[in-house]
């Protein structure tokens, strides 16, 4: 955990929500198999993403040391739940921190037009992949 806080983790808070969020998940996998209208699918593919986008804050709540006031706590819950995503908590926490460093800065503000820059389609393509959005130029220091 980074820094001191005046309250508390409410340890059997978050894992209660943990736990709900994972029968909701079962339920979600359950439910796919017997779905068979299109506004079925539909309503179970954006309660699911609503889901998941819960099961990424708890993920986040681990990569910052907060979900738990121990850190291999924080780590084994950030691993299991991340095994529901297409990458390791690890690399998605290096990811995250590595926003943090460079939160605000010109290498992350690839979708604003600075004075200057011009607003056509063809330049906002070179100005994003030339400051490593979706090229695979990223800095890529914060992943070691």
């Amino acid at each position: 955990m980074t820094g001191h806080s005046t309250y508390s983790i409410p340890i059997a808070r978050n894992v209660a929500i943990i736990v709900a969020q994972l029968l909701a998940f079962a339920a979600c996998v359950a439910l796919s198999r017997v779905v068979g209208r299109w506004w079925e699918l539909t309503l179970l593919a954006l309660g699911f993403a609503i889901l998941m986008n819960s099961i990424y804050a708890t993920i986040h709540e681990a990569q910052h040391g907060i979900l738990f006031p121990n850190r291999r706590l924080n780590d084994a819950f950030g691993v299991a739940l991340s095994g529901l995503f297409p990458a390791p908590f690890h690399l998605i926490r290096q990811g995250h921190i590595g926003h943090h460093m460079r939160n605000r800065s010109d290498d992350e503000a690839f979708d604003f037009y600075f004075d200057g820059e011009g607003t056509s389609p063809l330049r906002t393509m070179r100005l994003r992949v030339g400051r490593g959005s979706g090229s695979g130029t990223a800095d890529r220091s914060a992943i070691v």
